[in-house]
């Protein structure tokens, strides 16, 4: 179960969590743990590569990089020379650690000395990550096994266990929450491929924002400033644009997800003394845009940026003159710019169809790429161009998205479009963490978050006069809700889906959201 934002960690819990991660994500969180413990205003983190040991389902990934640390760095992990990072996740419980511990001493044996001898060099430090909780008599064991071949023992070697990186994980709580608290905020790592994946169309190089970027990241390093608002309207460019500006500081940036209930004192406690952290806020209104600007102003440790979406109704908020705030507003691409973005991704159009495509995107990125994704689909005399582009988009949503996924979407978007806004913000957000579970081509590969959206759920249930549940039985996705149902006193029943037979519900009640909700 994640972790509740704020809430310190613990080694059972890393050991616990980690082993359900996937192989990429335990790389991920030494990286950062690693580059955040080395420096406070950490460059950028290299590009690391892993090998996955498929058949225990660990990791085996190893970066060796050679490091200036320079004065401003504090050597805890890290040396000056040459650096290995060696990742082994595996999955343990109190039985097999002991065996699992011993596995490793054998494929670690000699490490360090294999490495010098395959590069032709001495290294400054051998880092090992587990998510083991190891004794101390393991960890000796495990230093021992990398040293062996190193008879002067000038490498700097560091087994880094559970118990080690609670402890370096509860004096970065930006990246334990974006890490674990994955209900509330995600680490950069997370928004990238996430912004990757709800791209429907091919991922496009970064076109026509060079001068933007170069403005953002100056506002980035610049200390005095503690907010900057990006506004424009839907499919522009923002998000891509503050993730490329953030990239060199990657591990010091989290992204807010549960927006709705966002407080000054959620972000408080992803504070760390002598680091500045910075939040990427998507989609929030004019009103808690200024609330959380007002009380974040005062704070040292934290640097907003929002992402704020108009419409010819609704124009971005004014923050006044005061300089510790800078907002700038996403103008459509330029005819050439435009034009680029295009053949980036296509080069087989006509001129007639490059040129009436262009024509009708009005320089909005999103809509050139969503074009172009359709390419010769598109038709000059096949109807309105972004008739054709929504029905383009309709085939694709149906071809990839499964059915009862595009119902619980087609029902979102009418409670938007009624107005039912606080409900919509909750479901969507439940759908959000499930993430590709529902939506993607990785269909139960992924594990289900528990939120506090969740939590809220239950006590709606409550506040309804509900007192019986039934749900269905899908892997093991439907646990923690269960668990929390009926820890709170509900009458849970396991169904199958196939044997569950739908029919109407009882007249709404007041209480009831504005759908009819069928019943087993």
């Amino acid at each position: 179960m994640p972790l509740v934002h704020g809430q310190n960690i613990s080694a059972q819990d890393i050991e616990h969590e980690v082993s359900r991660w996937d192989a990429v994500q335990f790389a991920r969180l030494g990286n950062a743990v690693a580059w955040a413990s080395t420096w406070a205003d950490t460059p950028t983190v290299p590009a690391f590569t892993e090998r996955v040991n498929v058949a225990d389902n660990g990791i085996d990934a190893q970066w060796t990089g050679t490091i200036v640390l320079g004065g401003a760095a504090h050597a805890s992990l890290l040396r000056d020379g040459t650096n290995v990072l060696q990742y082994k996740k595996r999955e343990v419980t109190e039985q097999s650690r002991a065996t699992v511990v011993t596995a490793l001493v054998g494929d670690l044996r000699g490490a360090a000395a294999d490495v010098e001898l395959r590069a032709g060099q001495q290294l400054s430090s051998y880092v090992l990550f587990t998510n083991i909780d190891l004794t101390i008599e393991q960890h000796e064991r495990l230093r021992t096994a990398i040293l062996h071949g190193i008879p002067d023992g000038h490498v700097h070697v560091a087994v880094i266990g559970a118990a080690n990186l609670a402890a370096m994980l509860n004096r970065l709580p930006h990246l334990r929450s974006g890490f674990f608290a994955t209900g509330a905020f995600r680490t950069w790592g997370e928004s990238w491929d996430a912004h990757e994946r709800a791209v429907i169309f091919p991922h496009a190089p970064f076109t026509g924002r060079d001068q933007l970027l170069t403005t953002l990241r100056a506002w980035l390093d610049d200390p005095d400033v503690r907010l900057i608002a990006l506004s424009g309207t839907h499919m522009m460019g923002k998000s891509r644009l503050v993730l490329e500006a953030t990239r060199a500081n990657d591990v010091n940036v989290v992204e807010a997800l549960d927006r709705a209930s966002l407080s000054i004192d959620q972000l408080r406690r992803l504070e760390v003394p002598g680091r500045e952290i910075i939040v990427i806020i998507n989609d929030a209104d004019a009103s808690q845009t200024r609330q959380l600007a007002e009380a974040a102003l005062v704070r040292n440790g934290l640097k907003l940026i929002f992402c704020l979406p108009t419409t010819d109704t609704v124009p971005a908020p004014s923050f006044g003159l005061d300089t510790r705030i800078r907002a700038t507003s996403l103008d459509g691409l330029t005819e050439s710019q435009s034009l680029e973005l295009l053949r980036a991704i296509r080069t087989d159009l006509d001129f007639a169809l490059e040129s009436w495509v262009l024509d009708n995107a009005d320089g909005i990125p999103g809509v050139i790429l969503a074009a172009a994704h359709l390419g010769p689909e598109l038709r000059r005399d096949g109807g309105s161009f972004l008739d054709q582009v929504a029905r383009g988009f309709e085939r694709q949503v149906i071809a990839r998205v499964p059915e009862p996924a595009r119902e619980a979407l087609g029902v979102l978007s009418l409670m938007s479009h009624v107005g039912v806004f606080e409900q919509t913000l909750a479901l969507t957000h439940v759908c959000s963490q499930l993430g590709d579970l529902a939506f993607g081509p990785k269909a139960g590969t992924q594990q289900i978050i528990f939120t506090t959206d969740l939590h809220r759920l239950v006590e709606w249930f409550k506040e309804c006069g509900v007192e019986t549940v039934v749900m269905e039985s899908t892997s093991v996705y439907w646990i923690p809700i269960f668990e929390l149902l009926d820890a709170r006193g509900f009458t849970v029943f396991l169904v199958n889906a196939r044997d569950a037979k739908y029919r109407n519900c009882v007249p709404a009640q007041a209480c009831d959201p504005p759908l009819r909700q069928p019943c087993a």
